[in-house]
């Protein structure tokens, strides 16, 4: 069982101060929720962002800092490659834990970064595609272009 980034054995050595934090991030969270929910249902919708914003904030701040192996599992990537970004500053480790530990709120930044950095590359790749087609098309709308690709397709080609 998971409990919000935590394995039950994790909750089962918590201090009686930590589990109650713990549970406190819960009901404020929970409450959150409901409000904005009921603003949502009312359609207020700058109490909703308001109140989803306060939660993401709680979340960020009262989240337990993760593995190597839950932020690759998190981002999607390899451990080598999560701790290569430790390494490169690209996330924020917590110092002097046994495993490696990252803070969820530098997860979270970097997250919402390669997920637009995603979004980039696939357009990219399709704006790349879309300027090859394009300059084939040209291409083939030289003079004798077209002729020149039904003889080579053919095998009616002479060696120079």
């Amino acid at each position: 069982m998971v409990v919000f980034g935590m394995k039950a054995d994790m909750v089962d050595t918590m201090t009686k101060r930590e589990h109650r934090e713990l549970v406190a991030s819960f009901v404020t969270l929970d409450d959150t929720i409901t409000r904005a929910s009921n603003a949502l249902s009312n359609g207020d919708v700058a109490v909703v962002e308001r109140e989803l914003e306060q939660a993401k904030r709680r979340v960020s701040t009262d989240a337990p800092a993760l593995t190597v192996p839950e932020v690759a599992e998190e981002l999607g990537v390899s451990r080598p490659t999560v701790r290569s970004w430790i390494g490169k500053g690209l996330l924020d480790a917590v110092a002097n834990t046994s495993p490696q530990r990252v803070r969820f709120a530098s997860v979270q930044q970097l997250k919402e970064r390669l997920s637009k950095l995603r979004v980039l590359a696939k357009d990219e790749r399709r704006f790349s595609q879309l300027l090859r087609e394009a300059a084939d098309q040209r291409a083939l709308e030289q003079p004798g272009a077209l002729e020149g690709l039904h003889d080579a397709l053919a095998g009616d080609t002479v060696d120079l």
